[in-house]
C-alpha cells in the first residue's frame, strides 16, 4: 500500500481542501481507488504527483509569459498605441483607466479618433 495515499495525504500533498480534492475526482482530474476489505478509498502516489506537477506548471505559466515578453524598441510607430514603462496606453489614455472608465462604445470612438462626443450610456 506505499503506493497509495489516503484522501487527507492526498489532499496535503496537492495543497488544497478535501472537497476540491473530491472534486477533482468527480471531474476526471484524479481516480480515488477501493480497495479489498477497506472502507476509504485511496490515491495513487504516481497520480497525484503527475496532477501537482500539471497544476504547479500551469501557476507558473503566467509568470514565463510575462518574462519571456520583451518590448524592445518599438518596430513601427502608431498614433494609436503606445507602450510606455510596460503600460499600454491607447491615443494617450492608460488601457487600464479605459477599462474601469468607460464603455467599449466610447474607447471605439477613442481609438478610432472620432470627433462625435461619446454619449453617455447606462451600463445594465
Amino acid at each position: 500500500m506505499d503506493n497509495t495515499l489516503t484522501a487527507r495525504q492526498a489532499a496535503e500533498l496537492l495543497g488544497i481542501s478535501l472537497p476540491t480534492l473530491y472534486s477533482y475526482v468527480s471531474r476526471g482530474l484524479l481516480q480515488s481507488h477501493q480497495y479489498q476489505g477497506q472502507r476509504a478509498k485511496r490515491y495513487l502516489k504516481e497520480e497525484v504527483l503527475r496532477l501537482l506537477a500539471r497544476t504547479t506548471d500551469s501557476k507558473r505559466a503566467g509568470g514565463a509569459a510575462e518574462s519571456a515578453i520583451d518590448w524592445g524598441v518599438p518596430v513601427l510607430e502608431s498614433r494609436i498605441t503606445q507602450v510606455t514603462h510596460g503600460k499600454l496606453y491607447y491615443r494617450g489614455h492608460a488601457v487600464d483607466d479605459l477599462a474601469s472608465t468607460h464603455t467599449l462604445e466610447q474607447v471605439a470612438l477613442i481609438l478610432w479618433d472620432s470627433n462625435i462626443r461619446p454619449i453617455s450610456l447606462k451600463l445594465v
